[in-house]
């Protein structure tokens, strides 16, 4: 397939990738829209090599419906973006196990991640986990 354009973050992605957000996306929305939730956490994670629409796939099907279940998926160049429900914790504990579940997934899928950033979000607030941070969960 060719590149397409991601109009969400202006970066060119490879079409069976695009294809493989867009699904994802897609299962997404029809799973989990009437979720209510007390923090939602987003993980920023860099790997070296990428990922391809096989791995993403997979990423997602690992992480399932499992806690923290996956809400949204984006891939700006080498980037993962997840967006997770974490429901139960504080936001460290939240960014925490989102942390731990989707680097054992990635791991699982011989991705090794550079860097994670984590975001967490309320109603109320909002709490920043850079990589500093992260790299000793």
């Amino acid at each position: 397939m060719d590149a397409v354009d991601d109009e969400r973050t202006g970066s060119t992605l490879d079409g069976d990738l695009q294809h493989a957000v867009d699904e994802i996306d897609a299962a997404i929305e029809a799973g989990v829209a009437d979720l209510d939730h007390e923090y939602a956490v987003y993980l920023r994670i860099h790997t070296a090599a990428g990922f391809d629409a096989q791995q993403l796939r997979g990423l997602v099907t690992d992480l399932g419906a499992a806690h923290p279940r996956v809400e949204g998926v984006d891939v700006p160049e080498h980037d993962l973006v997840l967006s997770v429900d974490a429901d139960g914790l504080d936001a460290e504990g939240a960014a925490q196990e989102a942390h731990r579940r989707v680097v054992a997934a990635l791991r699982g899928r011989g991705l090794e991640p550079v860097t994670v950033e984590a975001t967490v979000l309320s109603d109320a607030a909002a709490w920043t986990f850079g990589a500093d941070d992260t790299a000793g969960w």
